[in-house]
């Protein structure tokens, strides 16, 4: 017999299309396909792009026409700039280097009326239509940016959420949120259980489960005691004729749970960090710009050798641009004002390629027109934001220009994360401490040392709050908890622990009955881990290359660390290994094994 729909459950199903699309963004901008914009006021289409930039964001990129319809509205269906121009060759319209689509334009335009008519505006003439006008005059600007979530999650107080419609066992549905980047959702207060329920529109899996200890309801993610919204009125849960050791949610009205048999089939809800979340773990120095993994920093002016030489103090490089993307980034961090970059033909007049990399520069229409001319002579260094934004000339290195360093971020392998300098590794493969520690070790780093609490709060995050090995043990001396050899500082055990609870208990987990908190545990058993490792390749004297190899392959970590902190206390003698390093001086970057 077809159930019928009660009306929280009628409500739940309403409020699925609003949490799609109005929940993902900060206050104040609005959502739309994974993206969020925002109307800013009016300024001319270069400041624009300025303030789009410090807001993280970008002058909006229009792919087609139902997002043309809903930047119109984001406008007020008043004219605004879009972030489209024919700047690099006029007729040419592009976004980001993304070709304009040509459907767009009111009758008439583009016209390059009187000439320099090189930026968009939208709302001419009629809702979401465009024109083409002076990037000088002002107007109103969308900015656009990426969402929280990656397209088809929606945000939920700075996590990621998603209902898989497709009825899977409960293992089966908790491996496809790991494959997803995420876990089963663990409810951690009752505006989480109702946002959790109302996504999911009718019954599913969530990550609570008893099956270590009847009644004892933990989390694939998290400690499950609070809140316990059980529906006493049916007795839940009462693990009917045995067995029943999983969770779901809307049983029996909305966003109430069941136990039921882990075997059973129901569609699930993931949740997962957001992913500007993850992003904000990645930083630079302070005063430097993230962007795709390097740092920037501007400067004022100075020749283009100072600059060379100044950006080489900061152990840094003046800007190599790479691409078009980074182009337009180095044009909105110096505001648009000109500044020298790396490149320079000083070699052979005509072949440019940048100060610090043999390569050439990149395809695309980057020169301003009739450049480089190499007027009067003697014109070998080179200039971005000249005649327009983002645009290039040559000009005398002895010319006093801002300028822009670069540098390598925080350098983690693909499938670690990057926090205060640190590489981290969650593994989600259950296995005992020794085993754990060995696989660290295996990929040159350590099961994880919490230093502060912060660190353990990242810690805990990076396991999804899930129960997980970290580094601190006892096994030395009970009750002397220790990490690879430091005194564990912050320990932020849970209530009664450490107690070696029926002795032979030292080895910590965190996220123990709650996110962050820690238990001590025999070492035998079998928890998921995370392993730690520096983002930086050391930097050290090369006249002790030879030597450091031959220590740090034998398996004294002691012997090795001393040879490491010797090492970093002499001045370099790259010159001695010229031949090896292939003619690098200075100091070397070398793997330290």
């Amino acid at each position: 017999m077809q159930q019928q729909i009660n009306m929280n459950q009628f409500v739940g199903l309403c409020l699925l299309g609003f949490l799609a699309t109005s929940l993902a963004c900060q206050d104040g901008w609005q959502s739309y396909n994974g993206h969020c914009y925002k109307l800013f006021p009016s300024n001319t289409r270069n400041s624009a792009a300025t303030g789009c930039h410090n807001e993280g964001a970008y002058l909006a990129c229009v792919e087609d026409q139902a997002e043309n319809q809903f930047i119109s509205g984001v406008a007020n269906n008043n004219r605004a700039f879009l972030g489209h121009t024919d700047q690099g060759t006029e007729g040419v319209w592009r976004c980001a280097e993304v070709p304009t689509m040509g459907s767009v334009w009111w009758r008439g335009e583009p016209n390059n009326c009187c000439g320099g008519e090189d930026c968009a505006e939208i709302n001419f003439g009629g809702r979401s239509y465009w024109n083409d006008v002076r990037c000088t005059a002002r107007f109103p600007s969308v900015c656009e940016k990426e969402g929280p979530c990656e397209d088809g999650w929606n945000e939920h107080e700075g996590r990621c959420y998603r209902k898989f419609q497709s009825a899977l066992n409960f293992d089966e549905a908790e491996n496809n949120c790991v494959n997803h980047g995420g876990h089963l959702a663990c409810i951690d207060s009752d505006n989480e259980n109702s946002y959790v329920a109302d996504l999911a529109g009718g019954r599913a899996w969530i990550g609570h489960n008893d099956r270590n200890h009847e009644r004892v309801w933990m989390c694939t993610g998290e400690d499950g005691n609070s809140p316990s919204p059980w529906r006493a009125a049916s007795n839940e849960p009462n693990n009917c004729c045995g067995g029943e050791h999983c969770a779901e949610t809307n049983f029996g009205g909305t966003a109430l749970w069941n136990d039921l048999s882990c075997g059973g089939s129901l569609p699930y809800v993931c949740e997962k960090q957001d992913e500007q979340e993850q992003t904000s773990l990645m930083n630079c120095d302070e005063g430097w710009t993230l962007h795709n993994g390097n740092c920037y920093k501007q400067f004022p002016g100075r020749t283009f050798e100072n600059a060379f030489n100044l950006c080489r103090e900061e152990d840094a490089s003046i800007v190599c641009i790479d691409n078009p993307e980074e182009n337009t980034f180095i044009a909105d961090l110096t505001n648009g004002e000109r500044a020298f970059i790396g490149t320079v033909d000083t070699g052979s007049e005509g072949i440019w390629h940048c100060a610090r990399q043999n390569s050439g520069r990149f395809e695309g229409e980057i020169w301003w027109r009739g450049e480089p001319n190499n007027c009067c002579g003697g014109e070998n260094c080179a200039e971005i934001n000249f005649g327009s934004r983002g645009r290039w000339n040559d000009c005398g290195c002895h010319a006093r220009l801002g300028y822009v360093c670069e540098k390598s971020g925080p350098n983690c392998d693909s499938g670690w994360d990057e926090y205060n300098g640190n590489c981290y590794q969650h593994s989600s493969s259950g296995t005992n401490w020794q085993d754990a520690m060995a696989t660290c070790q295996r990929l040159n780093a350590y099961l994880v040392c919490i230093g502060d609490n912060a660190e353990n709060t990242f810690v805990a995050n990076l396991a999804n709050g899930g129960r997980a090995w970290i580094g601190s043990t006892d096994a030395g001396h009970e009750g002397a908890w220790m990490c690879t050899g430091e005194n564990g500082n912050e320990s932020p055990w849970w209530n009664g622990e450490p107690n070696d609870w029926g002795s032979g208990e030292d080895c910590a987990e965190t996220n123990f009955h709650q996110r962050g908190r820690w238990n001590d545990i025999r070492c035998s058993a079998s928890f998921p881990f995370v392993c730690e490792k520096s983002a930086y390749t050391p930097v050290l004297p090369c006249d002790f290359l030879t030597n450091f190899f031959t220590h740090c392959v034998t398996d004294s970590r002691d012997e090795c660390a001393a040879l490491v902190t010797a090492m970093a206390s002499l001045e370099d003698g790259c010159d001695a290994n010229r031949e090896f390093l292939g003619g690098m001086t200075g100091h070397c970057a070398v793997q330290n094994n």
